[in-house]
């Protein structure tokens, strides 16, 4: 299963991303949400990824 982590810094299009979606129907496990850029670091920090 893929692994997806999603930035958006405007809380509305985050929240309709986040929600919106069914990400496991497409085989993606949504990890986490970052909301401003410092959020993002802290996460990429904690999680293995691949672009």
């Amino acid at each position: 299963m893929l692994k997806a982590v999603v930035f958006d810094d405007e809380y509305i299009v985050l929240q309709g991303l986040k929600t919106m979606i069914d990400w496991g129907q497409y085989g993606i496990e949504m990890i986490g949400t970052a909301d401003n850029g410092l959020s993002a670091l802290g996460i990429k920090a904690g999680v293995e990824f691949r672009l």
